[in-house]
This record gives C-alpha cells, structure tokens and sequence, in this order.
C-alpha cells in the first residue's frame, strides 16, 4: 500500500490538493460547457488541465513563499502582493454569472 500511494502523480497531486480544492469551482463556472460549447470529455479534460495548472501555480506563487516566509511576501511587498491578490480575486467576482433563481411552484401550496 505504501509503495502505491508514494507513487509520484500521486504524491504531486496531494502537494497542491488545496489549491485544486479551492480552484475547481471557481473554473467550472467560468468555463461551462454553455460557454466552451464543448462535448463532455472534451469540456471534463479542459475543466481538470486548467484547475490543475491553476493549483500548481497558486501553489508555487502563492502558498509556498507564504508558508516559507519568501522575502517579497514580507513588509511592504507583501502588503502590496496581497492587495493585487484580493483586486484578481475581485475581478473573478464579478466575471462569475449570477446564479439562477430557482423555479418555485405556488400552485402547490393551496
């Protein structure tokens, strides 16, 4: 068990878990298949490559010179790292769709 769970796509697939948890919906809302007008399979390859490239980014960019303490992610260009984080995180904001509303029958509750 331990040689198949140290097997190395595995092992890097854990490395960036988080940012592949928190990057998944955010890319499946933007890139639905409404929008890309792709198949299935081909719209699911699309959904999974750009989460991954997105988590290993994040991760490389931003979660590792904050956790090893990186020296622009401190004093002043850290400060101003975060506030040109929260500006994209902002602009992602307002790029999602508003969701539908969800029908509701009245008919039902006489």
């Amino acid at each position: 068990m331990a040689r198949a769970l140290a097997w190395r796509p595995l092992v890097a697939l854990g490395l960036i878990s988080y940012g592949l948890y928190l990057w998944h919906w955010p890319v499946v809302v933007l890139l639905s298949r409404e929008r890309t007008g792709l198949e299935p399979w081909p719209w699911t390859l699309l959904v999974v490559a750009t989460a991954l490239a997105l988590a290993a980014v994040s991760k490389a960019a931003v979660e590792d010179p904050i956790r090893f303490r990186a020296r622009w992610a401190r004093g002043r260009s850290g400060a101003l790292a975060l506030a040109a984080l929260m500006a994209g995180l902002a602009a992602l904001w307002l790029a999602l769709p508003p969701p539908p509303a969800p029908p509701i029958d009245v008919d039902g509750l006489r």
